[in-house]
């Protein structure tokens, strides 16, 4: 039967014809389609693009910038498309019209926000570009590719310029480090001076919170001997009570003065004169104090204390020697006659002379208060030579005095007996004034000594004639009294007419003097209260300059601390200069900073270009509608009721079927290759599985139609349609919707399509997976179709309606 179904082929041009067109099919439908895709992103040279610059160029650091026009020119002699440079309104007509299927406008702002990477809100280099995708949405497609390279190719450029600005800058900040490093050197030895500084604060400090220990232990002392000095004023000032009680007891008696006036006139002279002498020494002491009042005094309050070389005996002891004395000769007669001293003129002169004495004593008391006052005000201070002779002569006038008194009690001697009560008063004065000067004078040395640190506050005690409650005016107040006295006794002098008028200038003298020791009480208590801050100040001067001392200390630590910091600064800085120094910037190096990164891109298949990738889709269609034409066109039922049985009539139909498939698929490949370029990888492989791809599809087409009859065409185009869908050979099966993802692995267009895409695209990959589920097809509808064979050979053919009927049956 075979030899006679070929012969009836032979004979039938017709269907010779027909099987001729039939195996062109698949290269017509194939080379056709491919040829007008097989390269379209090989020929995007020729896709019109507009190229609109409206952009302004920029002055950026003292460079201009003009990237609008750079662009332009770069897109002009670009070749991945045709860029022309139009204006705005022609690329808007040409994109509506077609004649563009893009267009890229540079807008004016462009340069400008290049410039605006270190501002606090840079702006965006904005490139705008409009497509119309309904004249062709492939072309928008690869529009939107080309801008995305053009985006990546101005940002390198922009991207390179900003680096060489940066590096400019990076020299600029490595010039300035070596500068900062400089300058943290000078810190350092800045700190460095600061730290020897600060030890020499630190030094002084100590000696200063050692000193006001000794300062603070002075202002105590001081306390302690005003203490004892307050106490002799008050006894003072009880003396000077007696003293004018005794005056009024003279004044009743003053006969017997009458004789001694004269020459107690010669004393209050001496006395008028020693009390301005001592307001002298005073204000010369406090101006001496003013001027010499520092650290230099010492020596001169050494002097002071220190034995005269000649008495064996220092200023204060010859005083308090001299008030012993006084007290001696008032408590001790003369046992010679001829040398009568102050106990035997008082004896004479009764209550009259010893009033006198007690005057003259007080006298010499405050007198020898306020040169001890005036030294004290000086101790601590170096003492010229010509301030030490004031003193010396002050305290000889002092003895001239007591001799004057010696004189004027001896010629008073004859009142003794009248004035026995004022003699024992004024002994009892005398005696404590003695006692008092022992307690205080041979301690005053050691206060002397320590109290050099209190001297500021006695120096503002010293004042002036015209502060109250201060020494000199004090000492003021007493030369006035003198004088009152002086005056007293001029009268005297003058005869004293009546022994009431002497007596009540005397009186008059006392009361003055009087008023001068009260007023020395009343500032007792602005004395104590002084020396009471001065110690509180003291303590409180102990306590700062401890502090300050801790202070310093601390100081000195943080000082060491910033010159460990200023030496690790210099030395980072020195280091982090050479490193940017180091840095050897270079166009290398911008383009390194602007396109950091390159692709390498390796592929394990081949794919030439786009024809190569849709020949496995098309290529399975192309042999699909093939095999659909052949059985429309075939007859598959001639002369069935001849047939002995179903495999011999099919075998004879299959000899056919297959050789047009295979011939087709050869032909198909062929042309494939001699029009199109077309070069697969596995080119024996592509004819092997090609050919078993039309014989499996030829064998599903025919079953179909053997079954279905002209249903069956219906149910092969609706099955192509399925296959088309569902077999991913367009876009990757993801992309697709959850049906055709269902129906992938049960199609053979999915199993035709990654065969073919195998054998063209990849080398020494094997397709046996996909070879074994076409012969699985071959067979198994091979035998299903001479099943239906077999059953039609056995009965007699069914009328089938004329709509139904094979033509050429």
């Amino acid at each position: 039967m075979i030899k006679k179904e070929w012969s009836a082929f032979l004979k039938n041009w017709w269907l010779i014809i027909v099987a001729i067109a039939i195996i062109a099919i698949p290269s017509i439908y194939s080379g056709v389609f491919l040829g007008s895709i097989w390269d379209p992103y090989g020929n995007t040279g020729e896709i019109p693009v507009a190229v609109v610059n409206e952009d302004h160029k920029v002055t950026y650091n003292d460079a201009t910038l003009d990237i609008g026009k750079e662009l332009a020119n770069n897109l002009q002699n670009n070749d991945s498309m045709s860029f022309n440079l139009v204006n705005a309104s022609k690329a808007k007509q040409g994109l509506e019209d077609g004649d563009y299927y893009m267009i890229i406008t540079i807008p004016s702002d462009f340069s400008k926000n290049a410039t605006t990477l270190l501002e606090d809100e840079p702006k965006k280099m904005i490139l705008n570009y409009t497509t119309n995708p309904g004249t062709s949405y492939i072309a928008s497609k690869m529009d939107d590719s080309a801008i995305t390279k053009i985006k990546e190719e101005v940002s390198a450029t922009v991207t390179k310029t900003y680096a060489k600005t940066i590096f400019n800058q990076i020299n600029t900040v490595g010039n300035g480090m070596n500068e900062a490093a400089d300058g943290s050197k000078q810190i350092n030895d800045g700190t460095n001076q600061l730290i020897d500084g600060n030890n020499l604060i630190t030094t002084n400090l100590k000696t200063l919170a050692d000193s006001t220990l000794i300062f603070d232990d002075g202002a105590k002392t001081l306390s302690y001997g005003l203490s004892s000095y307050l106490d002799g004023v008050s006894s003072v000032n009880n003396g000077n009570g007696d003293l004018n009680k005794g005056l009024v007891i003279l004044d009743n008696n003053s006969q017997a003065l009458t004789n001694g006036i004269n020459q107690l006139d010669v004393g209050i002279k001496q006395l008028e004169q020693g009390s301005k002498d001592l307001e002298s020494a005073l204000t010369n002491a406090k101006s001496a104090l003013d001027k010499q009042l520092n650290s230099n005094t010492e020596a001169g309050i050494q002097a002071l204390i220190t034995p005269n070389p000649i008495t064996g005996k220092t200023a204060l002891e010859t005083l308090n020697y001299g008030i012993q004395a006084l007290n001696q000769s008032i408590s001790t007669s003369s046992n010679d006659s001829s040398k009568p001293n102050i106990k035997d003129y008082l004896n004479n002169i009764d209550m009259s002379l010893d009033s006198a004495e007690a005057s003259i004593t007080q006298i010499n008391e405050a007198y020898a208060i306020a040169l001890q006052t005036a030294l004290t005000n000086n101790a601590g201070k170096n003492l010229d030579q010509e301030t030490i002779a004031n003193i010396l002569s002050t305290i000889k006038n002092d003895q001239n005095i007591n001799n004057a008194n010696v004189k004027a009690m001896t010629n008073v001697k004859t009142a003794k007996a009248t004035v026995d009560g004022v003699f024992n008063n004024l002994q009892l004065t005398v005696d404590s004034l003695a006692s008092g000067s022992a307690q205080a004078l041979p301690g005053a040395n050691q206060a002397i000594q320590q109290l050099y640190t209190g001297l500021k506050t006695v120096q503002t005690g010293l004042g002036d004639k015209s502060t109250a409650n201060t020494l000199i005016n004090g000492a003021n107040s007493i030369y006035q009294g003198s004088l009152a006295l002086g005056q007293g006794t001029s009268a005297l002098n003058n005869g004293f007419n009546t022994y009431k008028s002497g007596v009540n200038s005397a009186k008059n003298g006392s009361e003055q003097l009087l008023a001068g020791t009260t007023t020395l009480i009343n500032n007792n208590p602005t004395i104590s209260n002084g020396a009471k801050q001065l110690a509180g100040g003291a303590n409180q001067i102990a306590s700062g300059a401890k502090q300050l001392y801790d202070g310093s200390n601390t100081l000195s630590s943080g000082l060491t601390t910033l010159k460990d910091g200023t030496n690790t600064l210099a030395t980072s800085l020195t280091d982090g200069a050479k490193q940017i120094n180091n840095i050897n910037s270079s166009d290398a190096t911008f383009d390194m900073l602007s396109t950091p990164i390159k692709v390498s891109h390796h592929e394990i298949s081949t794919v030439e270009n786009n024809g190569h990738g849709m020949a496995p889709y098309m290529m399975s269609v192309g042999l699909y509608v093939a095999c659909m034409a052949f059985t429309l066109m075939y007859p598959l039922f001639n002369d069935i009721e001849k047939a002995k049985n179903g495999f011999k009539y099919w075998l004879s139909k299959a000899t056919i079927w297959f050789s047009i498939s295979t011939i087709a698929s050869v032909i198909m490949i062929g042309t494939l290759m001699l029009f199109c370029d077309f070069s697969p990888q596995q080119l024996l492989m592509t004819f092997i599985f090609t050919t078993i791809v039309g014989a499996a599809l030829m064998a599903l087409v025919t079953l179909l139609s053997v079954v279905c009859g002209k249903i069956g065409e219906f149910i092969l185009l609706v099955f192509m349609v399925i296959n088309l869908g569902g077999s991913a050979g367009t876009y990757p099966l993801e992309t697709s919707s959850a049906i055709f993802k269902a129906i992938h692995p049960f199609i053979p267009f999915t199993y035709s399509v990654d065969g073919f895409r195998k054998v063209i695209s990849m080398q020494n990959v094997s397709v046996s997976n996909e070879i074994i589920v076409f012969i699985g097809i071959i067979v198994i509808c091979s035998i299903l179709t001479i099943l239906v064979y077999n059953h039609r050979i056995k009965k007699p053919t069914p009328i089938i309606p004329q709509a139904f009927e094979n033509v050429n049956e």
